[in-house]
């Protein structure tokens, strides 16, 4: 094997020697004022520093840089416009983004998002409004929500401003919107929000608390609420019509009746209809028996004290412990002392029980009321009898004794009786 000849010269990967060190040319040293240059160019017009050296030492003017090399140009370009609209964004992410224009869009996407998610506003408007097509004073000229919104928006910023605490119109328009998501600020204090929020809990009783203390917080009164949240308490204003109207109902009853949006006359009808059921509910409770609650889960068993909440039933165990229980996690009720009886006569639908079915807290998942009540209406006209199969599987066949809107009594051959509500029956068939 011949070895080939050594050539003379520097290998290709061989590192700079000396020599070869001392044949480059040594960069231009910058005074003060090329450097103050330098500076300026970097950060008022976001030329990477390499070329705001050269610039700054006169080996070419911006012109020159601008047409020699026009794609760092572009990109130069970008980066300030990014670092213009992002106060808060650094100068590497910005020459990161600037470049490739698909990462430019991702962000603005992202931004758009958060936009709309702040404003409340939809994709498309929030789109709209990025891309110039219409400002949020346009909007406002054609959205009376949103006029109300910025107003106070505006109001905002402008009395902050004054104050010496100056608010992005982000900001602003959360607070505006009454965000709950917008984090405290300085001026802030939780425990005065708590306070007054309490003080309107009690003179708006049917309102949830967590609706006070965001009027609290907000400075929101019951229209300003049903303004910038129509979907959530845009109800709250005719609760209050119903509170003076029917001061002797529930709170929560009045809630339920503002929340489904019920007319005078649906109101003075809905009422009629449940007066049985409360009554019913106050004869369980004047027994003094104890009845047992079966659940979904395990059943439990407690005295009813009197009480009109329309959601929940107030219970006394053995020990005097109180508690409530939601209506919508109960199957049926029945004393505690015949439950033995009735189990007797308690059938099983295995198909269903299969299923595992919770409970059906949306009403699309129930049956029908409208169904229940019909069929109801059949078998009281003929005093028939009827299988009514519960969301857990068990079974029941009976008569109706008397019936609500909500829930039905129905009567056993043994003369038992359970109280089934509407919305734990799964299927319901006359026989």
């Amino acid at each position: 094997m011949t070895s080939k000849p050594f050539k003379k010269g520097r290998a290709r990967n061989a590192r700079p020697t000396a020599r070869t060190r001392a044949a480059r040319p040594a960069p231009v040293r910058l005074d003060d004022e090329a450097k103050e240059v330098m500076k300026q160019l970097m950060e008022v017009e976001c030329v990477r520093k390499p070329f705001a050296r050269r610039i700054a030492a006169g080996e070419m003017t911006l012109e020159q840089f601008k047409m020699r090399f026009p794609e760092e140009y572009a990109r130069s370009y970008r980066a300030k416009n990014l670092l213009e609209q992002n106060s808060d964004m650094t100068r590497a992410r910005a020459f990161w983004l600037a470049e490739d224009n698909s990462r430019l869009e991702a962000m603005k996407d992202k931004q758009i998002r958060t936009f709309a998610t702040h404003t409340g506003l939809s994709q498309e408007l929030s789109r709209q409004i990025a891309t110039g097509q219409m400002s949020l004073g346009q909007l406002a000229k054609s959205d009376k929500r949103w006029e109300f919104i910025w107003a106070r928006a505006r109001a905002r910023m402008a009395s902050l401003k004054e104050a010496g605490h100056p608010v992005s119109p982000m900001e602003a328009i959360r607070w505006a919107r009454g965000d709950f998501g917008l984090p405290f600020g300085d001026m802030e204090t939780e425990e005065e929000i708590e306070r007054i929020g309490a003080e309107l809990h009690e003179k708006y009783p049917f309102m949830k608390k967590r609706h006070t203390r965001r009027m609290a917080r907000f400075e929101l009164d019951l229209h300003g609420l049903a303004q910038v949240a129509p979907a959530n308490c845009g109800w709250g204003v005719r609760a209050l019509e119903l509170w003076e109207r029917y001061p002797g109902q529930h709170r929560k009853f009045i809630r339920l009746m503002a929340m489904m949006n019920l007319d005078d006359d649906a109101v003075a009808k809905f009422i009629e209809q449940t007066d049985p059921a409360r009554d019913k509910y106050r004869e369980l409770a004047a027994a003094q028996r104890r009845y047992r609650f079966q659940r979904y889960g395990d059943p439990s068993e407690g005295k009813l004290q009197e009480d009109d909440n329309p959601f929940s039933w107030t219970l006394t165990a053995e020990d005097g412990a109180i508690s409530k229980q939601s209506k919508l996690q109960v199957l049926f009720l029945c004393p505690a002392d015949a439950w033995v009886a009735i189990q007797k006569l308690t059938g099983h639908d295995n198909d269903v029980a299969q299923k595992s079915l919770d409970a059906a807290f949306k009403v699309g998942d129930r049956l029908e009321q409208q169904l229940i009540l019909d069929k109801l209406e059949t078998l009281e006209k003929g005093e028939k009898t009827a299988r009514f199969t519960l969301r857990n599987g068990m079974v029941f066949v009976g008569r109706p004794d008397w019936h609500s809107p909500f829930e039905v009594q129905v009567r056993l051959s043994n003369n038992a009786w359970v109280m089934i509500l509407f919305h734990g029956i799964y299927a319901l068939d006359v026989l």
